[in-house]
């Protein structure tokens, strides 16, 4: 996508003319690139988000007698500080960036006009 982004957007600037049209003709491709991308980070984000809390947050073992449980989730003091709580709250932070971003990319950015690509 960097390569892809760079090559149409930067190096192709000495043909100014031909250069208008055809960032206006790749924007589409290059958009839901970036979006695929996108999601699969965040889907990325997510499974080390599991496989943190089920590595760290199994419950007491005998060699870790002190290890702790994501079920446990109620801490009396603040419940905000569980760690539990703290993946659970970031997971649910990054599904709604991974639905707003590409909704906001799509349903914005089709209203541009294709003139704004023209060269004067």
């Amino acid at each position: 996508q960097f390569l892809f982004g760079f090559i149409t957007f930067l190096v192709l600037l000495c043909c100014e003319k031909a250069t208008a049209g055809f960032r206006a003709r790749v924007l589409p491709t290059h958009q839901t690139m970036g979006i695929i991308i996108y999601t699969l980070a965040i889907a990325g984000c997510l499974t080390g988000l599991i496989q943190t809390a089920r590595s760290r947050l199994s419950g007491p073992t005998p060699l870790e007698p002190e290890k702790p449980d994501y079920k446990n989730i109620l801490n009396p003091v603040n419940p905000f500080l569980n760690p539990g709580m703290v993946i659970n709250m970031v997971g649910v932070c990054l599904i709604t960036l991974a639905i707003i971003i590409p909704y906001i990319i799509r349903n914005f950015t089709q209203r541009r006009n294709v003139a704004s690509f023209s060269v004067n």
